[in-house]
């Protein structure tokens, strides 16, 4: 099965190669905590982890989609 790997920006610190990562966020003001996976871009050379405009926007999706769950089982 072949696999692939994406790609992100290079890292504005050192210049190297990134690719996507997940990081758990929980839901502010939730009668229960809701955690959802976020997306964002995390340097294969230094670590440093950023979040662009196109994955913000992806993991506000998400966060809606968390929401509306967390809301369907109470």
């Amino acid at each position: 099965m072949p696999s692939f790997k994406l790609e992100g920006p290079r890292c504005d610190r050192c210049g190297g190669a990134s690719g996507r990562a997940v990081r758990t966020r929980e839901l502010p003001a939730q009668p229960e905590k809701v955690y959802f996976l976020a997306y964002l871009w995390a340097c294969e050379v230094c670590g440093h982890s950023w979040v662009d405009d196109g994955l913000e926007r992806l993991n506000a999706c998400a966060a809606e989609g968390a929401r509306g769950m967390s809301r369907r089982s109470a």
